[in-house]
Order: structure tokens, then sequence, then C-alpha cells
């Protein structure tokens, strides 16, 4: 089941850990709960629209999940029109919002500049969603070395160890799940207490593997791009200013070739 990476079988994955456990998000765990419950979280690292598909999937059976995204992501811009609406649309399905930051654009600068960069971030994403940011998420932690927000006071911090060693902990990062996850996730009993990382960008209708699907984001994303580049040409085509440049420029080039008088050019000789 867990090796399909379809959306028939998420949902009996979901299925399986609902019959078991409580769906809880981050913002609910109590530090002394030691009662069945999973959390539920995707970082959304660049798909809004395949985390809409999951997310859909996921308040039509009853669970609730943290969403972690990027203000940062070369692949989708939250203040653009296409996805200005992503996070809010995400709180409405019954959803938490959360920040996903990545450290190579905060910088490596003085920590207070990092913390102010990542309050402005989390600030503006809160107006995004309408509501406050209250968990955050570091993107790509294997490589991003230490994680200069590591035991804040101001967010919950998904992998701090009540979150990662506490509990267990499975993801299916590069849309590979670790042998750990097979054995937990495929026999008769869930964990006890989960924290489970799905990345919506490896799930679609049909089972495919991971580069079957980065090539069909990758198709999607040469449209979006034409279509932008398609509105910019026509927006440059009827532009006042390219009208009169480029007829200026016709005139000039037939007074150059002699087919019109220079005087008809409005060309000064005398210059």
């Amino acid at each position: 089941m867990l090796d399909r990476f379809d959306y028939a079988s998420y949902r009996s994955l979901l299925a399986w850990l609902l019959e078991q456990n409580r769906n809880l998000l981050f913002t609910e765990v109590e530090p002394e709960d030691d009662g069945r419950y999973f959390l539920l979280r995707h970082d959304v690292d660049y798909s809004p629209a395949a985390a809409l598909r999951m997310a859909e999937i996921e308040q039509k059976v009853g669970c609730r999940a943290t969403y972690f995204v990027l203000l940062s992501s070369p692949f989708y811009n939250l203040l653009s029109e296409q996805h200005r609406a992503f996070p809010r649309r995400l709180v409405e399905l019954g959803h938490d919002v959360g920040l996903h930051y990545d450290l190579g654009v905060l910088g490596t600068g003085e920590p207070s500049t990092q913390v102010q960069l990542l309050e402005l971030q989390a600030d503006l994403l809160g107006m995004l969603s309408g509501a406050p940011v209250e968990a955050i998420s570091m993107h790509n932690p294997s490589i991003s070395g230490r994680d200069p927000f590591a035991g804040t006071d101001r967010y919950i911090n998904v992998y701090e160890p009540r979150y990662t060693t506490a509990i267990r902990y499975l993801s299916d990062s590069c849309g590979a799940w670790r042998d750990a996850a097979i054995v937990a996730l495929g026999g008769s009993e869930a964990p006890a207490r989960l924290q489970l990382l799905v990345h919506p960008i490896f799930w679609g209708h049909d089972a495919l593997d991971r580069w079957d699907r980065l090539d069909a984001f990758e198709a999607d994303q040469i449209v979006d791009l034409q279509a932008a580049i398609a509105v910019a040409r026509a927006g440059w085509l009827a532009h006042s200013g390219v009208l009169e440049h480029d007829q200026r420029n016709s005139i000039a080039d037939l007074a150059a070739s002699g087919a019109l008088p220079s005087a008809a050019a409005g060309i000064d000789q005398t210059s």
C-alpha cells in the first residue's frame, strides 16, 4: 500500500490511523499526553495544487493536518494572483498553516536578523491564511545544518525532540519510505504516538514513481510559465509606448533606406 503513492492508498492509510489514534494538530498536543494520537504534517516544497488535492481528501475523511508553506519557493509565489488564496483555503478546509523556512534565504548573518526575517515571513503568512502562524518547520534539515530556531519560545518547532524522538517520526522524504516506516505503518497496529510527514508532490490519482511525478510537475511548470509569458507579450504589443517606439523606428528605417525622405521622418539633418 505505502509504495504506490496514490490517493487510494493514502485514504487507506488515513483510515487505518484514524481507527486507532486521535488525530491532533501540533497546537493541540499537551506535554503530558501519553494517549494514542498522530500528528499529520505536510511540507509544501513544490506544488500548492498538489497540496490542495491532499487537503480536500483529508477534509472528506475527517482528518486534519498542518501544512508548512514556503514564502521563498522557486516554484510558487504566495503573493501571486495564482497562489495568494492558497493558505486561506487550507484553513477553510480545517487545516493549520505553518511556516516552512529556508535558512539559505534567511542568511547566515546576525541571529537577530534571522529572527526578524523569520517573524516577518510568519506574520505575512498569517495575514494570507487568516490565522496566526504558531508552528514552524525547517526546509531541507539534512543539508541545512544546525537549526537556529531550535528551542524557540514563540513558535512550535516540529523538529523538537518531543515531536521526533519522544514519539515516532516517519517521513516519505524524496518519495521514499525508510524501512522503519514500512514496518511501523505496515503492521497490525499503528505507533501509539506519531508524527507523520507526507510531501504532497509525490502523491496523485495514479501510482507513479518519483521521477515520473517530477517530470509531470516540470511539464505543468512549463505550461504555467508559457502562459505568463504570453500575457506579458500581449501587454507589450498593446503598450502605447511600444507602438510609438516601433512606429518611430519604422519611419527612421524607411528614411535610412531612401524609401522615405529624411525630412518626412522628422530627422534633424543639422545635428
